[in-house]
């Protein structure tokens, strides 16, 4: 009597909603009976894929090679070869071993998997290099119809942005059944306007937003919860407001008035602030903390012998009958270990902001000095990249390297069944080198897709800080001096200061790329 383990494997939670898995028991079970085998063992794998999931990190299988070295079972059976891997890098491998260590490897589908003789071997390669180039063909075809769904202006599934809801519009899909359209809720859609006009109107933050929100009871969607600073950020970033659809780095080329609740005005104003706010953070640490204090370049000078920081200090002196305070930056290094810097200590603070300064109009008044519209043209030729044609190129180069594999491994099975060792070979070593040219021009696509979607996103940002820097150069001279403790830092990336008061001020990236000069 032939003792047997079955292997059940599906790789989606959709093969799990339609009970794949009793049709491979059942079918499994039906066939040993018919042999006359005993099944001692069922083994189950949910929502684990064969294609993308080494065989190392597949708790059932390995545990099935153990079961194999203690010889507790004579045939592993499967609904189909394929339920044991997708791989054809590994899976042939993986099914060697177990043949190698006396266990039969059964399909009932496709008989026993042999590796008798060379043929065999052959075969079973070019059964599990189709499964594998069938996965990722699959693949493929997935996420280029999901981005074609995007494109068309469809809901391609996931979690439903709030503000909407799922509705049957009477649209069906290929196998002709309803599909459910994205459309606005009446009622969460008025949360949204809200969020959006705190922001655009009153300067609320995430923060104060949540706590706005859950303080009225204004709730979200699932039972019991509350708003986090996360979630606003996560609805006042998502486009599909202004009736964009997006996935991942993939978005709508065009808006769709059937999702717009917020107007482009108001999203361009909200975004606006939110990207100020996120510079801010990012330059955090280069920021003082506090603004009300008497120096006006904490945090960006540094000693150009040591490297130290240059702090604030107040040096007082005493007259007939007053008694002055000078303010000075001084070296910290200098300051704390006399002898370590052998460069200059203090630095009168009057004359490097005013040096400093200085350079820093003559900056602002060269970028004021070029039209918006040239600077405008400066950041596309950096940022912005639309080349659709090249896309489109791509994907049909996808394509018909697609169909040349097929026709190639439809004259190695023929060359394999003929017997025909050199045919065969040099057919092996065509397909090789196509299936490689089809990474490659997948990948090519891939890289032509993030780059048109992601340029969009890089050139609105900068066009905002173009705005907020040209702003700052008509307005530098009347602001106060804690405004301009908060812009310096967004602007200059340090100031080193030398002996005999020499300034190398260091300005940050898109400073240089304004003024296109060195700076």
């Amino acid at each position: 009597m032939k003792r047997v383990y079955c292997l059940y494997r599906v790789s989606t939670v959709g093969q799990v909603d339609h009970d794949d898995i009793p049709l491979q028991r059942i079918s499994c079970r039906q066939y040993a009976q018919q042999k006359g085998w005993t099944i001692l063992r069922e083994l189950y794998e949910c929502g684990v894929s064969g294609y993308k999931v080494s065989s190392e990190a597949r708790d059932a299988i390995q545990e099935l090679k153990d079961e194999a070295l203690l010889q507790r079972f004579d045939i592993l059976l499967v609904f189909m070869f394929d339920r044991l891997g997708r791989r054809d890098d590994e899976t042939p491998f993986v099914v060697e071993w177990f043949v190698k260590h006396g266990i039969a490897v059964w399909s009932v589908n496709e008989g026993e998997q042999r590796f008798d003789t060379h043929v065999d071997k052959l075969m079973n390669y070019i059964r599990y290099w189709q499964a594998s180039g069938e996965s990722e063909k699959t693949s493929i075809r997935v996420r280029l119809r999901q981005e074609q769904m995007i494109q068309d202006g469809h809901f391609r599934g996931g979690m439903i942005p709030y503000g909407y809801r799922l509705e049957y519009t009477g649209r069906a899909n290929k196998k002709s059944q309803p599909v459910h359209d994205l459309v606005i809720d009446p009622f969460t859609s008025e949360n949204v306007k809200l969020i959006f006009s705190l922001v655009s109107s009153q300067g609320y933050g995430a923060n104060r937003i949540a706590m706005y929100l859950n303080e009225r009871n204004i709730l979200p969607r699932t039972a019991n919860a509350h708003w986090h600073a996360s979630s606003i950020r996560a609805i006042l970033l998502n486009p599909i407001y202004i009736g964009i659809m997006r996935m991942g780095a993939c978005c709508s080329e065009r808006s769709f008035a059937q999702y717009r609740i917020i107007s482009d005005e108001q999203n361009e104003a909200v975004q606006k602030i939110m990207l100020e706010r996120s510079l801010s953070h990012t330059l955090t640490r280069s920021i003082p903390y506090r603004t009300d204090n008497a120096y006006l370049l904490t945090g960006l000078l540094r000693c150009g012998s040591c490297g130290s920081r240059l702090c604030g200090a107040t040096m007082s002196s005493k007259g007939a009958s007053t008694q002055c305070h000078r303010r000075y930056y001084r070296c910290y290094t200098s300051s704390v270990h006399r002898g370590v810097c052998n460069g200059q200590r203090c630095y009168a603070a009057n004359r490097i902001e005013r040096m400093v300064e200085q350079r820093v109009v003559d900056v602002l008044n060269e970028i004021l000095s070029t039209p918006v519209g040239v600077l405008a043209e400066q950041m596309d030729a950096l940022a912005y990249c639309d080349d659709q044609s090249a896309l489109q190129a791509a994907q049909f180069e996808i394509t018909a390297i697609e169909r040349e594999v097929e026709k190639l491994e439809q004259q190695l099975v023929k060359s394999v069944i003929k017997n025909d060792r050199t045919l065969t070979d040099a057919i092996n070593d065509a397909v090789v080198k196509k299936r490689q040219a089809y990474i490659e021009a997948e990948r090519e696509y891939r890289k032509l897709a993030d780059a048109i979607a992601q340029s969009a996103e890089r050139r609105e940002n900068m066009m905002l800080e173009i705005r907020n820097i040209r702003s700052w150069a008509v307005n530098y001279k009347l602001l106060k001096p804690e405004e301009k403790r908060m812009i310096l830092p967004q602007m200059i990336e340090r100031i080193v200061v030398l002996k005999g008061y020499g300034v190398e001020i260091v300005f940050r990236s898109v400073i240089k790329e304004l003024c296109q000069m060195k700076v």
